[in-house]
């Protein structure tokens, strides 16, 4: 590895880590002011495909971006929507249903409003520090964010099996992590140290196979450590390592370069088995949400027509995946959780925290 190139980003490191605050504010800030400018054909055929296919007395759960987008294309009823006239709602659904790690969590508070579908879009990746901010409880429990690394292609190193490629990182800690290693007991505080770099070996066909590992620096010392989850096409757990992942993903770069694992999204401890992670990125095959419809973003389709991948999350001048639609099917027994169809805060601290 080229020590100089680390060092560079040690010092952007450095130089962000203290900001982590600011930059959950400012995603906090930017979500409750966004949504989408233009009905995208996207958006279009995914709703095309609601009006076709659900009953007219579904109702869509979702952050609350979309609410409108749901009822005026759609026709179909939301939990929330632009108008956030129950802002604990937004909380809630922030905290359970799409940063919560808990099926049973989420199922209560989706029940609760008669939630029949759930949905998700691709720009819910880059709103990650917004709603798992209104998600959290006083103590900031839930915020995090969902950042991306793009391979450096001037560094590689070759091995036995395959080549260790360099994805150079410059963000802070979420919360703290601590591991042993080799004997020594390892702290790396939250907001005060950083991510410098991801490395991950392939073989010759593009395929990982060696455990990830993450570079950190604290204190201008460097420590790499294994990662426990990766996906690329499945998600494989070591076992072993720092309670976090990686998502590889292809890239496009300027527009017509094709790299197979361009990019990839890191996932603390605190995103990697999320709701959002294990529905919407690992496709994970779970009990009571039924994938029911995929929608690709229009670029990504023609990619995959032109069999450069078949992956449907791409990095294509940012981030871009499916709209994905399921279906719950909620288990026997459930009652309606009165705490969650409340219209205010239980608690003013937790309301004037967010």
């Amino acid at each position: 590895m080229n020590r100089m190139r680390i060092g560079l980003a040690i010092v952007l490191v450095l130089a962000i880590v203290y900001s982590a605050y600011g930059f959950y504010q400012i995603s906090k800030n930017t979500a409750q002011a966004y949504a989408p400018t233009i009905y995208t054909q996207q958006w279009q055929k995914a709703m095309e495909w609601v009006r076709e296919n659900t009953s007219p007395s579904a109702v869509f759960g979702h952050w609350w971006d979309y609410g409108y987008w749901v009822q005026s294309i759609g026709k179909r009823a939301t939990v929330l929507d632009g108008g956030n006239y129950y802002g604990y709602w937004n909380h809630l659904m922030g905290r359970y249903a799409l940063t919560g790690t808990s099926n049973e969590e989420a199922l209560s508070f989706l029940y609760s409003h008669n939630t029949t579908h759930f949905l998700i879009d691709s720009t819910d990746i880059g709103k990650y520090g917004a709603f798992s901010s209104i998600g959290s409880g006083t103590t900031n429990d839930r915020m995090s964010f969902i950042p991306t690394l793009y391979r450096d292609s001037s560094q590689k190193k070759e091995t036995k099996n395959g080549t260790i490629l360099i994805y150079p990182g410059g963000f802070g800690l979420d919360e703290d992590i601590i591991y042993e290693q080799n004997g020594s007991k390892i702290f790396l505080p939250a907001s005060k140290a950083g991510v410098v770099a991801v490395l991950l070996e392939f073989n010759n066909q593009g395929e990982l196979i060696e455990q990830p590992q993450a570079v950190f620096v604290y204190q201008n010392k460097q420590y790499q450590l294994p990662m426990r989850y990766a996906y690329q096409n499945t998600l494989r757990d070591f076992g072993s390592g720092i309670e976090a992942g990686v998502f590889v993903m292809p890239r496009i770069i300027n527009g017509q370069q094709f790299d197979k694992n361009g990019a990839v999204l890191y996932l603390s401890k605190r995103t990697v088995n999320s709701q959002l992670a294990r529905l919407y990125l690992y496709n994970e095959q779970n009990p009571y949400f039924k994938l029911v419809h995929v929608e690709d973003d229009f670029g990504v389709a023609q990619l995959k027509e032109g069999m450069y991948t078949n992956s449907s999350f791409v990095d294509y001048g940012g981030f871009r995946g499916p709209i994905k639609i399921w279906e719950i099917n909620y288990p026997a027994g459930m009652k309606v959780n009165e705490s969650e169809i409340r219209t205010e805060f239980p608690d003013s601290k937790l309301n004037q925290a967010l």
